[in-house]
């Protein structure tokens, strides 16, 4: 294997060192590497905040996925807990004012309180995402990105 500095087996953001130098270095006529002390600087920090900001994504990305499957999880326990009780209403294993009804209807009605707030906090973590994604530190800049899911 090849450990040339041709760029197809460095990685395009970061190294072990937690240095960009390469990408921010400038080969001379006589082939020595000559970097400029402050561009590299400012170029590193640079990296460094994208290279946050990609982390940081990358971890919100997982949560919302997590959401993602709990959500799925119980509106699917909702939708089979919903079926058994009509079900048994409908084989008249059990009247609508029965004990079992009413306790199958309230885990219906809990499993539904619990969708609805883990999809708000799906909403929650998409926003964060599409902040950290485009650099905005306040939330009031998508505003107009909210205004448009409303539509």
């Amino acid at each position: 294997m090849d450990t040339s500095r041709d760029g197809y087996d460095t990685p395009l953001v970061g190294n072990a060192k937690g240095s960009l130098r390469m990408y921010t270095e400038e080969t001379s006529q006589s082939g020595l590497i000559q970097t400029d002390g402050a561009s590299d600087r400012a170029q590193i920090s640079d990296n460094s905040s994208s290279q946050s900001r990609l982390a940081k994504r990358r971890k919100l990305s997982n949560k919302k996925r997590i959401v993602n499957d709990v959500a799925f999880s119980f509106a699917l326990l909702g939708f089979l807990l919903m079926i058994i009780e009509t079900e048994l209403f409908i084989a008249h294993v059990h009247d609508k004012t029965d004990v079992s009804s009413i306790v199958l209807k309230s885990i219906i009605s809990v499993t539904t309180v619990i969708l609805i707030v883990l999809v708000l906090w799906y909403h929650k973590i998409h926003l964060t995402i599409y902040k950290t994604a485009n650099g905005i530190e306040v939330s009031n800049l998508i505003t107009p990105y909210c205004s448009t899911l409303t539509m």
